[in-house]
C-alpha cells in the first residue's frame, strides 16, 4: 500500500510524532524515508510462514533506528 500513495508520505511520516503508525507491504519496502523523516523510533515486524511449526506463523520485530535527539 506504501507504494500506491506517494503523494501521502509526509503527511503519514509525519503523524508518527505523536501517533503508532502501521504500514503494511507485501515484501520490503524501501525505508530510506523513513528513516528520514521520522524522529521517534521505528520497528520492523516481518511475518511469515514458520519452518518449525505446521500453519505456523513466524513473527520478527527489530529496531530499524532509534529516536533522533532533539
Amino acid at each position: 500500500m506504501w507504494n500506491w500513495v506517494p503523494e501521502l508520505r509526509r503527511d503519514i511520516l509525519a503523524c508518527a510524532g505523536h501517533k503508532h503508525i502501521v504500514l503494511v507491504e507485501a515484501g520490503t519496502p524501501d525505508l530510506a524515508m523513513v528513516k528520514k523523516w521520522v524522529r521517534s523510533p521505528v520497528h520492523v515486524v516481518t511475518l511469515s510462514t514458520s519452518k518449525l511449526v505446521r500453519d505456523g506463523i513466524r513473527i520478527t520485530c527489530r529496531r530499524l533506528k532509534s529516536a533522533k535527539p532533539q
